[in-house]
């Protein structure tokens, strides 16, 4: 009793100032799984805002790869123009991979990721979210303003649909510093002080090793994806993005096929299947289009025989006619 009667004491915040294009903050947000035929997949958007203006850019993903952590990153400098100097991150494994006080252990591709855009990673402090409350603002904005009723078919239409909400809602609206302004007016006045962009993007595919020892399939994410058959038994580099997924044999590219987030999918090249069965002429019949062939083939053999086969005679003999057997004798 006495303890709810007792006041409670508030921790207090000092309002967070940053200059135009100094910092971003960027998290990650669950949206729930959905089925892609018949893979269960995680959907997670990723959000990032900037500190100054709340400009902020978002992508859904069926998984929080690192690679996909990276993808939004390079998305969203792409989408700005510009980068900022300083990311503030939460404390997750695609930022950072182990912390003991103040010795923080970051992830090797995100300081690659850095290094080639010229800003620098900062994590929050443990439980500290109130660090980052602007991207995490911008993500309950974002699930009460873009998500609610939302309605899509596809990854790719969902993307679509927000990043339209973003240029026509979430940036029209006031910005927060000064109501007379929206915040695409204020990214406006940021956007020249960004960090320039380089030359090339930084490449965000995933790559691993992999080698098919009998079939002319290598399996990755759940599928399998077809080969060249005289690569079958060598060490190959597969090299996957968002869409695609490419086979390399050294450095030359041997197969490019598009990527699927099903489950047990075998995705193939005819012109694969064709090589293997010019070489094993019996394993024609163990492919669909060789058994389909085959039945073909029989229904007309069949046809063929019924048309040249003759029928039987059924004509009664006429009336007082007399039908001599074969072994009758003849008489003289």
């Amino acid at each position: 009793m006495v303890a709810r009667l007792r006041p409670q004491s508030h921790e207090a915040f000092l309002r967070l100032q940053v200059f135009p294009a100094e910092q971003a903050q960027v998290d990650w947000a669950y949206f729930g799984s959905v089925m892609v035929g018949r893979a269960k997949r995680q959907l997670s958007c990723f959000v990032t805002t900037l500190s100054w203006s709340r400009a902020l850019y978002l992508e859904f993903f069926f998984d929080q790869t690192t690679e996909n952590f990276l993808r939004g990153h390079v998305r969203a400098f792409q989408a700005w123009s510009g980068a900022p100097r300083v990311i503030l991150y939460d404390n997750l494994r695609s930022a950072v991979l182990e912390r003991r006080g103040d010795q923080i252990h970051f992830n090797p591709r995100l300081l690659e990721l850095a290094a080639h855009y010229h800003f620098v990673p900062r994590p929050c402090q443990v439980r500290a979210g109130n660090q980052k409350g602007r991207v995490e603002r911008a993500i309950r904005f974002v699930r009460d303003s873009f998500w609610a009723g939302r309605v899509f078919t596809t990854l790719a239409e969902c993307n679509r649909q927000a990043l339209v909400w973003r240029d026509e809602v979430a940036h029209q609206r006031r910005w927060p510093d000064d109501s007379a302004r929206t915040v695409a007016q204020a990214f406006t006045e940021e956007q020249p002080r960004l960090l320039p962009l380089p030359l090339h993007p930084f490449s965000t595919d995933r790559m691993e090793t992999v080698c098919s020892r009998k079939t002319i399939y290598v399996h990755f994410d759940l599928n399998d994806y077809s080969i060249p058959p005289e690569a079958v038994g060598r060490p190959l580099t597969l090299v996957a993005s968002d869409t695609e997924v490419r086979i390399l044999d050294g450095a030359a590219e041997i197969a490019r096929h598009h990527r699927s987030y099903d489950r047990q999918k075998r995705i193939l090249d005819p012109a694969h299947e064709q090589a293997l069965l010019r070489t094993k002429r019996k394993a024609i019949h163990a492919t669909r289009a060789g058994r389909s062939g085959k039945r073909s083939l029989a229904g007309a053999g069949l046809r063929r025989r019924r048309i040249g086969r003759q029928p039987k005679c059924t004509t009664a003999p006429l009336a007082g006619s007399v039908r001599r057997s074969r072994f009758a004798p003849r008489h003289s």
